[in-house]
């Protein structure tokens, strides 16, 4: 048990002694003293071991604990590239439901949601590596119309394809061929 858990441990006792019905007075008088030393020693112990805590420090600097260790990254410098990175992909989506908006001619403004579902979420494909370009192959979208416009905003795309930085293959993009 803990100091502080002996001290509550043994303050109890002397309630309990305290509130008991069945003994006399006499009685109670009679082992007061000895809950009273026990609290006491409680309370030494207690006092010791903070006072044996002191010269330990609460924290150590990582080259104390494994002089091997390496810098660790901030957790603000993450959710810093994290948060451009979300960033980054909004962007992108904003641009492709606006030109898949252009393509749409909505009428309803449901081009965003139709981006998402559609383009983001909802569209398997392959993703094909060849020493000379990289082509990205979508499935073909349930509807005729927003097939229609993903073929546009694809032959936009390509006319001039994006590349992955430190890599100078372009990046084709393609869907598959409606199945009759």
């Amino acid at each position: 048990m803990l100091n502080n858990g002996r001290v509550a441990a043994a303050e109890r006792g002397l309630a309990a002694l305290l509130a008991d019905p069945g003994l006399t007075p006499a009685a109670k008088n009679a082992r007061i003293p000895g809950l009273e030393k026990s609290i006491t020693r409680a309370r030494d112990a207690a006092a010791a071991a903070v006072t044996a805590r002191k010269p330990v420090p609460a924290k150590l600097p990582a080259s104390d604990i494994s002089p091997d260790a390496k810098t660790a990254l901030l957790r603000a410098g993450r959710r810093g590239l994290q948060m451009v990175l979300r960033l980054l992909a909004r962007n992108a989506e904003h641009w492709l439901s606006d030109h898949l908006s252009t393509y749409l001619r909505d009428d309803d403004d449901e081009y965003r949601a139709i981006t998402r579902q559609t383009i983001i979420r909802g569209l398997a494909g392959t993703i094909t590596h060849a020493p000379a370009a990289i082509t990205v192959t979508l499935e073909q979208p349930a509807s005729r119309r927003v097939a229609r416009a993903l073929e546009l905003l694809l032959d936009e795309i390509n006319a001039d394809p994006p590349a992955i930085p430190g890599d100078t293959r372009p990046i084709n993009y393609q869907i598959t061929p409606h199945r009759i």
